[in-house]
């Protein structure tokens, strides 16, 4: 029976194959002439300019203090969470400028900055923040508001009347502009010198303001193609809201009852 492979070395040996030793990546820091250690952090719509140094502890946002600038217990807690992970907690001194977002993309974009400065300052704590995942830039976005939506995903609020959209019915949108009387253009209308300029006839009714005709035309075609259940959608809804108004004139008109 062949003896078993268990290393890599042994299978080597069997196949006449060298091992390549695996080469380590040495990392060295980066500081400036101050001691600094200097790292851009985002989040969001934030960006945070980050400078680092050894120190009591003490943080500095846009030139006010960590409890002046956060005043929210979760922020501040976001903050010290790369100093925790790194197990360097009141080490550092810490100096940030941050623009851009609100005060939660805020503190996301500082922190972001902490972390890869702290792995710039001492490279041997790159691995627990990676560990933790605080050197990855968080690319979660509020999403686009998306057309014919209310928000990204959320949808209008739907109603079975509303068949032609969710205000056809609220407000008769030919109320004024649709108007329509019998078979031939009035006496009235003609001696005011109105017939021929804003009238319409239509296969026995007359459509005054002929600039609102368009609503009844498929791609403005000729009257032949007229879109009838538009047509009677507008006039019931022209009507209906003609009836209430009447309804409510004479309700509130009759004065308190005895």
């Amino acid at each position: 029976m062949a003896d078993q492979i268990n290393t890599l070395e042994e299978l080597a040996a069997a196949t006449g194959v060298e091992a390549v030793a695996e080469e380590t990546i040495v990392r060295e820091p980066v500081r400036d002439e101050l001691g600094r250690a200097y790292a851009t952090g985002k989040r969001k719509d934030a960006v945070a300019r980050v400078w680092i140094k050894p120190g009591s502890g003490k943080v500095s946002v846009n030139g006010k203090e960590l409890n002046a600038y956060f005043a929210r217990p979760v922020l501040q807690m976001i903050l010290r969470q790369p100093f925790q992970v790194a197990g360097v907690e009141d080490q550092f001194d810490v100096y940030a400028t941050v623009k851009g977002g609100g005060l939660s993309g805020q503190a996301g974009a500082v922190k972001h900055g902490i972390s890869k400065a702290l792995q710039l300052y001492d490279p041997s704590l790159r691995g627990a923040l990676k560990a933790a995942g605080f050197l990855t830039r968080d690319s979660r976005v509020v999403e686009r508001k998306q057309v014919g939506r209310r928000k990204a995903r959320r949808s209008f609020q739907f109603s079975t009347r509303e068949a032609y959209g969710p205000r056809f019915w609220k407000r008769p949108q030919h109320s004024a502009a649709f108007f329509f009387c019998a078979h031939r253009q009035s006496p009235a209308m003609s001696a005011a010198g109105r017939g021929r300029k804003k009238t319409a006839r239509m296969d026995g009714f007359l459509l005054w303001d002929q600039s609102h005709l368009s609503c009844l035309f498929k791609s403005g075609r000729p009257h032949r193609y007229l879109d009838w259940s538009a047509f009677f959608i507008s006039a019931a809804a022209f009507f209906r809201w003609r009836i209430r108004r009447i309804s409510l004139r004479r309700r509130y008109s009759r004065g308190p009852e005895n």
